[in-house]
């Protein structure tokens, strides 16, 4: 059973809560908790909202370690630059915010406080990756993002070891065909979406006709066409070392990097927490690589397929902190969306 109210539950039942972004909040939790096949019944709360970075998670974390956890599970890092831009309250102390929330067994509305629209007079501290402002991410703000998401991961595992529940931080996945970002005005984001459209349609056609008279390309740019056009070919493994060489450099970045992985394996290490990279089973999946990107409906959301693929990859990382005889089962179409018609009815309108 997966469910966001909680309530008092025996003893016997296994309790885990997963906490994080809009990827928890989603099927991924429903279809965790449907697939985990354990020796006794077990119960995942869903502490996910969608939009919430890594301040917010740790205030979720804190409100679920009440719940007389056996595990806890933290997947968060997508959000991170625009929690750091766009949302007042990150600049709030995690006191002062842990404050304004009040958690009951009655459930968890009283969060949503947190959650709420910043004051009309408000200024904002920075724009958003839709906006023709937006500008690249320099190495300062990188390190005081990595700094800052460093610190509550490290505070959710240390409030985990005081209240003895074992935890688990996920890196999160993204797919890797949406084009690279460079705002509203610049001519390359039309011309990369264009060329993307093209191959859907034709996957056969050649890069010359599709390139046509663009504008010219920066690298990340061409490094992400090239990896496009090594998919459209069916070339997996040069189109994964493209698509991986653009996401890395670019500039405009909003979502998990690689530094962002490396920080949360180092906080795990230094934690005793455990670390799952589900990445490494994503990209063996050629389905990563196909055009119409069936495992995710748009940059960072996987699909009722995509789901499959992510929540048995976490349960494989999570085997050291599980019951002995854990094992993993089709959880059947009837739990996240069916995985044969959602993806069907996705390519109808999944951005790149």
């Amino acid at each position: 059973m997966c469910s966001s109210d909680l309530w008092e539950m025996p003893a016997t039942k296994y309790r885990i809560a997963v906490v994080g972004d809009s990827t928890v909040h989603g099927p991924f939790t429903d279809v965790l908790d449907a697939g985990l096949s354990l020796d006794r019944p077990h119960e995942t709360l869903n502490f996910g909202v969608y939009g919430i970075a890594s301040d917010r998670t740790r205030i979720l974390a804190s409100a679920a370690l009440d719940q007389d956890l056996d595990l806890l599970v933290v997947y968060t890092g997508h959000n991170e630059y625009l929690e750091a831009r766009l949302n007042p309250r990150s600049l709030l102390s995690f006191e002062d915010r842990r404050r304004m929330a009040v958690v009951t067994r009655g459930g968890i509305a009283r969060l949503l406080r947190l959650f709420s629209p910043p004051p009309a007079n408000h200024q904002q501290a920075g724009t958003g990756p839709d906006r023709a402002e937006f500008t690249a991410i320099g190495a300062d703000e990188d390190a005081r993002v990595l700094a800052n998401y460093a610190t509550n991961l490290e505070a959710i595992c240390v409030a985990a070891k005081a209240a003895g529940v074992p935890v688990a931080l996920v890196a999160p996945v993204s797919s890797l065909l949406r084009p690279p970002a460079h705002g509203l005005d610049d001519p390359c984001d039309g011309f990369l979406f264009g060329s993307f459209m093209k191959l859907k349609r034709d996957p056969t056609q050649n890069p010359a006709d599709v390139l046509g008279n663009g504008p010219p390309l920066d690298a990340v740019s061409q490094a992400w066409l090239d990896g496009v056009f090594a998919a459209a070919r069916g070339e997996v493994d040069a189109a994964r070392a493209s698509l991986l060489d653009a996401r890395e450099q670019d500039p405009h970045h909003w979502r998990v990097t690689l530094a962002m992985k490396r920080e949360l394996a180092a906080v795990a290490a230094r934690c005793g927490a455990t670390a799952i990279d589900p990445e490494p089973t994503l990209l063996a999946d050629a389905r990563l690589f196909a055009l119409d990107d069936p495992l995710f409906v748009d940059q960072v959301h996987p699909s009722a397929l995509g789901v499959r693929v992510l929540a048995p990859a976490v349960v494989a990382g999570l085997a050291p902190l599980l019951p002995p005889g854990a094992t993993w089962k089709d959880p059947g179409p009837s739990v996240g969306g069916d995985p044969s018609r959602m993806t069907a009815q996705e390519r109808g309108y999944r951005l790149p």
